[in-house]
């Protein structure tokens, strides 16, 4: 049988509210169609998709779920599709059985992963036993970057799109510290940025220090994506909000990479 194309492969997918949207004369549902199609071509691809986003009803963590329950209908293949890390301060301002039925929903196709303030991960038993609270600041800022530097050391690549600049938790915004984490643990990054937000921000400004989450990427280039695109490519990625050129771009750069391993 043929090796899939991303086959071992592990691919984070971060994603996250663009606050450009509609002066882009786009909106919500734009997003969440091209994560889908994203995700959809990587799970058919033969990866495993990485997420560490939020749980919110109607989330994008809900829509994967339901991307990767209907893989499960789809396919006979027996592979983890999908894994969902949660930060501390996430899992721990949920019940014990939230946490039970999202991992039944995703069955022996997916995982739910806790993990500790360190960012390493906890035990279905350990966590049973935490009660249910609400996290403090420090906790949100120490936990949302340990869970980002544990997405950085197990995915292959990483795919962000969208994101706050504002308004967010942490050292700085979600797509731009996971941008600097995946770099610094030299993997390849993808930063889509036609649906604006900080992935937009980034790819366009890298080297423009007027805000914090620039200032950290200033000395980054193109090259040091390490995502096996041109220049002209990256731009295309920095701009396109056409799911299509999206996912050829991803392919062509990932297969280069693939060549030169």
């Amino acid at each position: 049988m043929k090796r899939p194309v991303l086959g071992g492969w592990s691919i984070a997918v971060s994603v996250s509210d663009s606050p450009d949207l509609s002066m882009l004369g786009l909106n919500e549902r734009h997003l969440r169609d091209v994560m889908v199609a994203v995700a959809r071509f990587f799970l058919a691809a033969g990866a495993t998709l990485l997420y560490g986003g939020d749980l919110r009803a109607l989330g994008f963590t809900e829509l994967l779920f339901e991307l990767v329950a209907g893989y499960r209908r789809d396919t006979k293949e027996r592979r983890r599709a999908v894994a969902n890390l949660l930060a501390w301060p996430v899992h721990i301002a949920l019940s014990q059985e939230e946490l039970d039925r999202r991992r039944n929903g995703l069955g022996d196709r997916g995982s739910v992963v806790c993990l500790s303030p360190d960012g390493t991960v906890m035990s279905h038993q350990k966590r049973a036993t935490l009660a249910s609270k609400g996290p403090s600041d420090h906790e949100w800022t120490q936990g949302l970057t340990s869970m980002r530097r544990t997405l950085a050391h197990w995915c292959d690549a990483h795919v962000l799109l969208g994101g706050q600049t504002q308004g967010f938790r942490g050292k700085m915004p979600g797509i731009a510290q996971e941008a600097l984490l995946t770099l610094e643990a030299r993997k390849p990054v993808f930063l889509i940025g036609g649906f604006g937000g900080c992935a937009r921000d980034l790819a366009e400004t890298m080297v423009l220090p007027e805000r914090p989450h620039r200032r950290a990427l200033e000395s980054v280039r193109v090259d040091d994506l390490g995502n096996g695109l041109t220049a002209e490519e990256a731009a295309t990625l920095a701009q396109t909000a056409y799911a299509d050129e999206i996912v050829t771009l991803i392919l062509r750069g990932l297969r280069r990479r693939q060549t030169l391993a």
